[in-house]
């Protein structure tokens, strides 16, 4: 058998060939505000970022249906912005992804702990590969391609999944043990930056962590109080809706 070049084939039939990541390579996303066009964010990947960058080019691209449109952005910080990512890496029948690494987030780990860049300005296209917080877990078993196989579910959802992403609008060191650099958008390097200020600058939830009421959510939170883990699920969401409405290669 002939293999491309740029193909690596995997040994494990559920792991998606990959095709890899040209210097060259761009993609785009472009963003909706409350059903209006905002505006076009072009990333630059990083080739060196074997799994990480093509996973995010077959999400910007949707591969097989299994993508980021419809994708909200659903978090505002003061150094970056952040998307939900998308809900499932798989349509097909038998559950494999097409999506580059597939569902097992082995491969992000390795990028990340050997990761030499830093999250040191903006315009930063991240992955989340491990979450900021501890959280409660529960385990759950789910049939995937003819077993049961154990699948981790955190109080507050779906442990992550490698497809949540963010963009640095100042530099966040904070993101470095957490998330796999891929690209750049913005800065001073590609375009859309001004779309990731605009959304930065949007109304969002604030968190609970005022001098009055920050101790008493605290405590809700240590007693496992189910209402303080739902209403942190909405903190820093912004107020509009905004969400990816397509993507692809430039």
């Amino acid at each position: 058998m002939v293999v491309h070049p740029s193909v690596t084939r995997a040994d494990d039939a559920s792991v998606p060939t990959l095709e890899a990541i040209r210097a060259s390579d761009k993609v785009y996303l472009d963003v909706k505000l409350e059903g209006k066009a905002l505006g076009r964010i072009v990333v630059q990947l990083f080739p060196d970022v074997t799994v990480g960058s093509a996973r995010f080019r077959d999400l910007s691209i949707g591969k097989e249906g299994v993508g980021y449109r419809l994708a909200r952005f659903d978090g505002i910080f003061p150094t970056y912005i952040r998307c939900e990512g998308a809900t499932t890496l798989s349509y097909s029948a038998t559950g494999d992804s097409p999506i580059a690494g597939g569902a097992s987030l082995e491969a992000l780990e390795r990028e990340l702990e050997v990761q030499s860049r830093s999250h040191q300005g903006p315009g930063l296209v991240s992955l989340v590969v491990r979450d900021p917080v501890e959280r409660p877990t529960q385990e759950k078993l789910v049939a995937r391609n003819g077993q049961l196989v154990t699948m981790v579910i955190e109080a507050g959802g779906l442990a992550a999944n490698g497809t949540t992403f963010t963009i640095t609008r100042l530099p966040e060191s904070n993101l470095d043990r957490t998330n796999l650099i891929v690209g750049q958008a913005g800065g001073q390097v590609v375009e859309g930056q001004e779309v990731v200020d605009a959304i930065g600058a949007l109304p969002f939830a604030r968190p609970r962590d005022s001098y009055f009421d920050g101790p008493f959510f605290a405590a809700a939170k240590a007693m496992g109080d189910k209402r303080a883990t739902t209403a942190e699920k909405g903190f820093n969401r912004p107020l509009k809706r905004v969400i990816v409405s397509g993507g692809g290669l430039v």
